[in-house]
Protein backbone atom coordinates (compact mmCIF):
# COMPACT_ATOMS: atom_id res chain seq x y z
CA UNK A 1 0.00 0.00 0.00
CA UNK A 2 2.83 2.39 0.83
CA UNK A 3 4.45 1.80 -2.59
CA UNK A 4 1.19 2.64 -4.38
CA UNK A 5 0.82 5.89 -2.37
CA UNK A 6 4.38 6.97 -3.15
CA UNK A 7 3.85 6.22 -6.85
CA UNK A 8 0.65 8.30 -6.98
CA UNK A 9 2.34 11.24 -5.21
CA UNK A 10 5.30 11.03 -7.59
CA UNK A 11 3.05 11.01 -10.67
CA UNK A 12 0.92 13.89 -9.43
CA UNK A 13 4.06 15.94 -8.81
CA UNK A 14 5.27 15.54 -12.40
CA UNK A 15 4.42 18.50 -14.59
CA UNK A 16 2.82 18.05 -17.99
CA UNK A 17 2.54 21.00 -20.35
CA UNK A 18 -0.22 20.88 -22.93
CA UNK A 19 0.11 23.80 -25.39
CA UNK A 20 -3.59 23.59 -26.26
CA UNK A 21 -4.38 24.75 -22.72
CA UNK A 22 -2.71 28.11 -23.41
CA UNK A 23 -4.68 29.11 -26.50
CA UNK A 24 -5.70 32.62 -27.41
CA UNK A 25 -7.22 34.42 -30.37
CA UNK A 26 -5.54 36.73 -32.84
CA UNK A 27 -7.17 39.23 -35.17
CA UNK A 28 -5.91 38.79 -38.74
CA UNK A 29 -6.36 41.82 -41.00
CA UNK A 30 -5.90 41.96 -44.77
CA UNK A 31 -4.07 45.24 -45.23
CA UNK A 32 -3.16 44.47 -48.84
CA UNK A 33 -5.02 45.72 -51.92
CA UNK A 34 -6.09 42.24 -53.06
CA UNK A 35 -8.39 39.58 -51.58
CA UNK A 36 -6.57 36.52 -50.23
CA UNK A 37 -7.41 33.07 -48.94
CA UNK A 38 -6.26 32.23 -45.43
CA UNK A 39 -5.83 28.53 -44.54
CA UNK A 40 -4.59 26.97 -41.35
CA UNK A 41 -1.66 24.57 -41.52
CA UNK A 42 -1.19 21.58 -39.22
CA UNK A 43 0.54 22.43 -35.94
CA UNK A 44 4.28 22.12 -36.48
CA UNK A 45 3.99 22.19 -40.30
CA UNK A 46 5.79 25.50 -40.73
CA UNK A 47 6.26 25.07 -44.46
CA UNK A 48 2.53 24.35 -44.91
CA UNK A 49 3.23 21.36 -47.10
CA UNK A 50 0.58 19.17 -45.52
CA UNK A 51 -3.20 19.46 -45.29
CA UNK A 52 -4.69 22.96 -45.07
CA UNK A 53 -7.64 23.63 -42.79
CA UNK A 54 -10.63 25.93 -43.02
CA UNK A 55 -9.72 28.08 -46.05
CA UNK A 56 -11.44 31.42 -45.80
CA UNK A 57 -11.52 34.32 -48.26
CA UNK A 58 -10.42 37.60 -46.73
CA UNK A 59 -11.18 40.72 -48.76
CA UNK A 60 -8.94 43.77 -48.74
CA UNK A 61 -9.56 45.77 -45.55
CA UNK A 62 -11.41 42.88 -43.85
CA UNK A 63 -10.44 40.97 -40.72
CA UNK A 64 -10.80 37.53 -39.19
CA UNK A 65 -11.22 38.13 -35.46
CA UNK A 66 -10.75 34.56 -34.25
CA UNK A 67 -7.55 33.00 -35.58
CA UNK A 68 -6.36 30.68 -32.82
CA UNK A 69 -2.80 30.57 -31.54
CA UNK A 70 -1.14 28.59 -28.76
CA UNK A 71 1.68 29.59 -26.45
CA UNK A 72 4.84 27.69 -27.38
CA UNK A 73 3.34 25.98 -30.44
CA UNK A 74 4.04 26.93 -34.04
CA UNK A 75 0.76 27.77 -35.74
CA UNK A 76 1.06 28.93 -39.35
CA UNK A 77 -1.53 30.44 -41.66
CA UNK A 78 -0.99 29.94 -45.40
CA UNK A 79 -1.83 33.00 -47.49
CA UNK A 80 -2.88 32.27 -51.08
CA UNK A 81 -4.36 34.27 -53.92
CA UNK A 82 -7.99 33.63 -54.81
CA UNK A 83 -6.69 31.60 -57.78
CA UNK A 84 -4.73 29.28 -55.46
CA UNK A 85 -1.19 30.68 -55.86
CA UNK A 86 0.82 30.43 -52.61
CA UNK A 87 1.82 33.95 -51.58
CA UNK A 88 3.47 33.24 -48.24
CA UNK A 89 2.94 32.24 -44.63
CA UNK A 90 2.03 34.03 -41.42
CA UNK A 91 3.78 32.33 -38.50
CA UNK A 92 1.89 32.68 -35.23
CA UNK A 93 4.58 31.60 -32.79
CA UNK A 94 4.41 33.19 -29.35
CA UNK A 95 6.27 32.37 -26.13
CA UNK A 96 3.63 34.23 -24.10
CA UNK A 97 -0.10 34.87 -24.30
CA UNK A 98 -0.48 38.25 -25.99
CA UNK A 99 -3.46 40.48 -25.37
CA UNK A 100 -5.37 42.06 -28.24
CA UNK A 101 -2.84 41.16 -30.93
CA UNK A 102 -3.48 41.97 -34.61
CA UNK A 103 -1.42 40.36 -37.36
CA UNK A 104 -1.49 41.82 -40.87
CA UNK A 105 -1.42 39.89 -44.14
CA UNK A 106 1.43 42.16 -45.28
CA UNK A 107 3.59 40.58 -42.53
CA UNK A 108 3.63 37.25 -44.42
CA UNK A 109 7.03 35.72 -45.12
CA UNK A 110 8.32 32.93 -47.32
CA UNK A 111 7.00 29.61 -46.00
CA UNK A 112 9.69 27.56 -44.25
CA UNK A 113 10.01 24.94 -41.53
CA UNK A 114 11.03 27.23 -38.66
CA UNK A 115 10.33 30.81 -37.62
CA UNK A 116 11.49 33.10 -34.82
CA UNK A 117 9.28 33.48 -31.77
CA UNK A 118 7.29 36.74 -31.60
Amino acid sequence: MLVASVTVVALVGCGFYDPTEATFYIKLTNDTSQPVVVSGCATGDGACNGHHFEPERLNSGSSLPTVQGSVGALDVELISSTTGKRLGCLPLYFNHEPSGVTVHVSEMVRCRKTYPVR
